[in-house]
Parts: C-alpha cells; structure tokens; sequence
C-alpha cells in the first residue's frame, strides 16, 4: 500500500472528463467521483484556492498548480483521503500513517474550541511560508490549505456553541445534521477561512475590494430562500467567479495532471514534521 502511495497512479480530477479538461461546470461532470454530492472537498477546496490566489496576486498558471495540490488529497483518494486511509489504515501497523492523514491532514483531531483556533493560526501561517518558497513546494504548499481549509470545516458546536473539531475515529461520518461540509450552512465560517487564506497568499498586499466582492456574492447566495437549492447556489456562484474573466485549467491536459502528481512524495515525512508544528 504504501509503495501505490508513494507515486500515486490515478488523478480523478474534477475538471477533466474523458481526458480532456473542461470549463469549471465540467466539475461536477456525470462521473466524477464526487458528482453525487455537493461538498467543501469540490469548489471549498479546488475552485476557492484558484480564486483566493488570484486575488491575491498570484498569476494564473501557479495559481492553478496551486489549485490542483490543494484538492489532491481528496482525489488521490486512496493513499490520502479520510474516509479510505481511515479503513486500510485501521490494519495492525498502519495506524501511525492513519493519524497523520485523518488527524493532521483533514484536520480531524478533535481538539476543543482553544485548539481549533491554534490549529487554524498555525497553518495560516505555514501556508504563508510555504508559499514563499520555490515551486518544487507548491504540493507541500496545496497540502498545507488543504489542512487549512478543513480546520474551518470540520468543526461543530461545543456545549458552549463554540465550534470543536471532529475526532480522527469516525469524523463527522455519522452527523448529517450539522453538514459542516456544507459551506451554505457555514458561511460566515468559509467567510473567515477565505479571508485568512487571502491574508497568508497576499502578493503586496492582496485585494481587499475584489475578496470582498467575491464574499458578498457568496453571502447572498448563501442566504437564499429556497432552503434546498441554497447550497447549489452557493456551489454556483463560487464556481462562476473567476477573477479577470479567467476560466481556470481549460488549457491543461490529462499530461500535465499526470505530471504534477509524481511532485508529491514523501507525504508521510511531511505529516510528520507538520504534526511537530501544530500546536
């Protein structure tokens, strides 16, 4: 298992179909793996990075290795994403490699409201530094919002109705009622997640204007009444700002995909050292 981690051998990304990268609708395309549901992993992750790093003054073609790193740990699916890692890895002798993924990366791990906002200050701050550094870090630098964009999701209220993290055993498997994947349901905290994502991104200084423009469509949909079609509005408005116009990754191939993924090595070292930075 650990070998097939090494080098991941399949990219489900949701911008290509049949091999060929469409226009950001083509997301949520009839087999894509997450086309049955509407979740943070899709446009929380993949569309909101691009966005927010255009924003902040990253040009286009960074901005979407960025992008693709940022979601890849949902789409590699089997060496890194919650739900498997947490079934293969429950075996004698992988639980070690469970924890840092479940726990580390996903950032289900549990801690009460004071360690939920450490969690998401520390890892502002090492996207911040990652993203200083040369391109050979960018998938160190996707990893890192990943684990960002998680601590604002996967969280729920606490006997004081201060948000908590899930644990790492089941995560929020088992609670639909809170849907803290939902942004609709969550956008005063996707609101603070973007923000501070913009706010560790920033290129001299970001765009304050444009991020308060894109979050103030987002907050209209989000407040919608049609309770049912309120997150795929949500889901819709992000998806359709793109900064400048810009459709993202509608010039890339399923060979430039295949050769971002072979950047990613060494994850489990990397978790480790992150766990050592986490307070």
């Amino acid at each position: 298992m650990f070998t097939s981690c090494a080098q991941p051998n399949a990219w489900h990304g949701h911008w290509q179909t049949s091999g060929t990268p469409n226009k950001a609708s083509s997301s949520h395309a009839s087999g894509s793996p997450s086309s049955a549901g509407l979740y943070y992993e899709q446009y929380g992750h993949e569309t909101t990075t691009y966005i927010v790093a255009r924003i902040a003054g990253w040009e286009s073609d960074p901005a979407r290795r960025l992008s693709y790193f940022s979601q890849a740990p949902d789409d590699l699916a089997f060496c890194y994403s919650a739900p498997a890692v947490a079934v293969w890895g429950s075996a004698p002798g992988l639980w070690g490699y469970r924890h840092r993924i479940v726990a580390v990366l996903h950032s289900l791990h549990g801690g009460d409201a004071d360690a939920v906002l450490r969690r998401r200050e520390d890892l502002r701050q090492l996207v911040a530094a990652s993203s200083k550094t040369t391109p050979g870090n960018d998938w160190k630098t996707g990893f890192l919002i990943h684990a960002m964009g998680d601590s604002y999701a996967h969280v729920k209220p606490g006997p004081d109705g201060r948000e908590v993290a899930y644990g790492q055993l089941v995560g929020h498997g088992f609670d639909n009622s809170v849907k803290p994947d939902h942004i609709s349901a969550h956008f005063d905290t996707y609101r603070k997640y973007v923000t501070n994502l913009h706010a560790a991104l920033a290129i001299h200084g970001g765009n304050a204007k444009e991020l308060n423009r894109f979050l103030d469509a987002g907050g209209k949909a989000a407040n919608i009444p049609d309770q049912s079609g309120r997150e795929e509005s949500v889901k819709e408005t992000i998806q359709a700002f793109h900064p400048f116009d810009e459709v993202p990754f509608t010039e890339l191939t399923a060979k430039d995909f295949d050769s971002w993924k072979h950047e990613i090595k060494d994850v489990d070292s990397f978790l480790r050292d992150l766990e050592k930075k986490l307070r």
